[in-house]
């Protein structure tokens, strides 16, 4: 094996360009990885009981083959899995060669009994003929290695293709272990997860193949490689799971450091293992003491599809090398590395390394997701299909409105909500990919279906290009439905097409009321060129679209078109109303509305915030002034964080003493001074008197607060910034000394575009402190990479990214601790 993969050193010689699957979550490789990708499973209880009568839950493969026969029915799935990889992998660039095939059929250990310990001729020719290979020259090898066969497989392939046997391989087989023979072989030994027995695995089955191919052959007919193989380990475990011996995870630990000596790739540089773990403690145990062994990075994530799936046997080396290869492929930065990893019960163990193919199309999932086979589709597979669609459905709307309620959770930080974007994204990527099918259940989903479903199916629309299917959503809208109409801009801003672009702006002037919100939302979220457009709508003044319309104004920034009538609603009777345009005109370098902050600062709450984005030194007495009177609010003490003055920190002590304002005291005073300062915090839960027994309602009508079993009130503590002055005057006492009047701070540091960054960056900042961040760089700086607090986790990164390049580079302009706007200093 070493030699063939010599060159593998410095560059791979093998790549994966075709995968095909057949699982209970898919009937085809894009739809089964989307599935498992967004934890679907299709798992139900089996007519064969397990021991003692209990019932069996298992996850078979329904609505996929019409055969009766139980080995034809694997055949054929097989068949169809197979054809799926070769057209995968001939859908870009020439057609394979199938004159000089390997076909390596992964097979059970020897001594399992049931299906695929024989392959007759008669079902051999069966699957030749479904691939169109009947009668021509075949390399035919079965591997017998189980669960890992599909890994073990790559070593036969790396043979044949150095030799010039063949010119690519086909790798897979198909499994089953709901068969009453296996059944039966596993119920003896305990193996099977039951009501009483959970140290056991749920039977599965499916069909997977991938084609290898050699890297001169892709290039020679222009194909593409999903990943490359960087590295193949093979060894063998004396301490199986059927031994009495104990685990000693000897043969994995070997297998991996095998393929980590071939590999490029270091095992700290893994970030993605793919697994065979399937519920069973001796897998988990094994994996556990290599893992400690090799040596791994804290931020590997570990995959296992048979959480969804089951345990699919001899299927499962290759289904796990098509997953990483998908996973790879779809990675948007093109720097994924996968180690996978199985081992079969006869002691076979085997681990391969994969790594992204660099001239790809980066996060191209039109060439990821891409169904190149299409089968002939029958009642129960459509069945199955729209059930499977209705959950990808069901569960994209539940993430979409749980990521609504985060932005604003002190528990959750602003990258925890990365994990939910993630987890949502494969149900688009699996609605995607069911193509027609999945576009009707969406249609009628976005009809009858809530808000949050709405909202996926609009994104779906988008990535399909169905203009048409959004433009019903928009002409079906109730324009009193807030959720709805909230939903549906998301959806856009996110996902609008730069094609669609031209025709929804012209929605702008056509006066449609209905849709305005809408369109200016995605115009102002993707900072579109449509100021004239804006303006002309705003000329209408619609008060339900006015604040969006002046938000989308300043997000622009086109500043000679409307500046003018945006002076004239700072004096509107709605406070929104005068606040979004002051913003607006201050991103537009308007200095004039901080004379306006000034005039009204005192009979209106609007100008608070504005004067810490815009004002100096000057303006902390104002604010100040307001502070001592009883008009004071959690916008005033922000706003004095947001100047950064030390002569307010005695003031902003005073206040840690109001329960009402006494969080917003410590966000100011954590603002200028970076003390971290934290406390453990009990927050009991709000009592809900309808859910209360009655018993329970006589008591808390009487003061006593319900309790949980053990005596506790419900809530949940959290870790916050303190509200204990003592805490703060301690501090403060003791680090006075460091602190200079005249200059503004921020996080401890005399006031910078750095300061703001850190704001932007922090896991700590609230969401609210975050975005006034952004506000500041744009007023106070004059930058404008695109930015808000709702944009989706991957893309605030690539915007923090080019802030801080920015500031890098540009930083030097600046006096640290001074006032600015618009890049010019201020006079204090």
């Amino acid at each position: 094996m070493n030699q063939i993969f010599t060159n593998a050193l410095t560059q791979p010689v093998l790549g994966i360009t075709g995968v095909g699957l057949i699982t209970s979550v898919g009937h085809d490789a894009a739809s089964t990885i989307s599935s498992l990708k967004s934890d679907i499973t299709r798992m139900q209880e089996v007519k064969l009981p397990a021991k003692g009568g209990l019932p069996l839950v298992g996850a078979p493969i329904v609505g996929c083959s019409d055969t009766l026969l139980y080995e034809s029915r694997l055949w054929d799935l097989a068949g169809q899995a197979a054809i799926e990889a070769i057209q995968y992998s001939n859908q870009a660039g020439l057609p394979l060669n199938s004159q000089k095939c390997g076909i390596l059929w992964t097979m059970s250990e020897i001594e399992r009994p049931g299906f695929t310990t024989r392959t007759t001729p008669e079902f051999k020719q069966q699957f030749l003929e479904q691939l169109g290979m009947n009668g021509k020259e075949i390399i035919w090898h079965e591997i017998a290695s189980g669960h890992a066969s599909g890994i073990v497989a790559l070593q036969e392939a790396a043979k044949l293709i150095a030799l010039g046997k063949v010119n690519f391989c086909l790798i897979g087989g198909t499994d089953s272990l709901l068969q009453l023979r296996v059944l039966r072989w596993l119920e003896p030994i305990d193996r099977l997860k039951t009501e009483i027995y959970t140290d056991g695995l749920i039977p599965g089955e499916a069909a997977a193949f991938i084609v290898v191919e050699p890297q001169t052959n892709i290039e020679r007919r222009n194909g593409h490689a999903l990943a490359w193989i960087n590295g193949v380990g093979i060894s063998h475990e004396s301490a199986t799971i059927l031994s009495d011996q104990p685990c000693r995870a000897q043969g994995l630990t070997q297998a991996l450091r095998s393929a980590f000596a071939e590999s490029t790739v270091k095992s700290g540089e893994i970030q993605f293992v793919f697994c065979d773990l399937n519920g069973e403690s001796y897998r988990a145990n094994e994996w556990a003491i290599t893992e400690m062994r090799v040596g791994f990075s804290e931020n590997i994530r570990l995959i296992h599809p048979a959480d969804c799936i089951g345990d699919v046997g001899a299927a499962n080396g290759s289904l796990l090398l098509a997953y990483a290869a998908f996973n790879i492929a779809e990675d948007p930065f093109a720097s994924c590395n996968a180690l996978v990893f199985s081992g079969a019960d006869n002691g076979s163990r085997a681990a391969a390394i994969l790594t992204h193919v660099k001239e790809s199309k980066k996060g191209d999932k039109n060439q990821v997701n891409h169904n190149p086979y299409r089968r002939k589709e029958c009642e129960k597979s459509r069945d199955f299909s729209i059930e499977l669609y209705q959950e990808h459905l069901s569960e994209a709307s539940f993430l979409y409105e749980q990521r609504l309620t985060l932005f604003d959770d002190p528990e959750i930080t602003w990258l925890d909500i990365e994990d939910f974007e993630d987890r949502f994204e494969p149900h688009i990527d699996g609605l995607v990919v069911g193509e027609e099918l999945a576009l009707e259940v969406c249609k009628q989903q976005a009809i009858e279906g809530d808000f949050g479903e709405l909202h996926a199916a609009v994104r779906v629309f988008c990535r399909q290009n169905r203009k048409d299917l959004v433009l019903e959503v928009l002409e079906g809208l109730d324009p009193e439905d807030a959720e709805k109409i909230s939903a549906v801009s998301d959806a856009l801003k996110y996902e609008l097409p730069a094609s669609w672009q031209n025709e929804f702006i012209q929605v702008l002037s056509t006066g449609d009321q209905k849709r305005i919100p809408i369109i200016a939302t995605v115009a102002g979220y993707q900072r579109l060129a449509v100021g004239k457009e804006l303006f002309q709508a705003l000329q209408k003044n619609d008060l339900d679209s006015l604040p969006v319309i002046v938000w989308a104004l300043g997000r622009i920034r086109e500043k000679d078109i409307s500046a003018l009538l945006l002076r004239n609603y700072l004096q509107h009777e709605e406070e929104s109303i005068c606040a979004a345009s002051a913003l607006a005109l201050l991103r537009m370098d308007e200095q004039l509305v901080l004379d306006d902050c000034i005039q009204n600062v005192q009979s209106h709450n609007w100008p608070l915030l504005l004067l810490g984005l815009c004002s100096s030194h000057s303006s902390v007495p104002v604010l100040m002034n307001r502070a001592s009177t009883d008009k004071v609010s959690a916008d005033c003490l922000i706003s004095l964080g947001l100047l950064g003055d030390i002569t307010s920190i005695d003031m902003l002590l005073v206040h840690l003493t109001n329960d009402k304002l006494a969080e917003s005291a410590a966000i100011t005073l954590n603002l200028i001074t970076g003390a971290e300062l934290y406390e453990e915090a009990f927050i009991p839960e709000e009592i809900d008197k309808d859910e209360l027994f009655e018993e329970e309602l006589e008591a808390f009508k009487k003061g006593k607060v319900p309790t949980r079993p053990d005596g506790k009130p419900f809530g949940t503590t959290i870790t916050r910034l303190s509200q204990k002055p003592e805490d703060w005057r301690k501090w403060w006492t003791e680090n006075k000394k460091r602190f200079i009047t005249d200059i503004r701070y921020r996080n401890g540091k005399p006031y910078s575009p750095a300061c703001l960054l850190e704001n932007l960056e922090s896991e700590k900042s609230p969401n609210k402190i975050r975005q006034l961040a952004y506000e500041e760089l744009v007023i106070r700086y004059d930058i404008d990479f695109p930015f808000e607090t709702d944009m989706l986790v991957v893309e605030q990164k690539k915007a923090i990214a080019k802030y801080a390049e920015w500031i890098k580079a540009n930083e030097a302009r600046f006096q640290p601790g001074k006032w600015y706007f618009a890049g010019q200093i201020m006079p204090s």
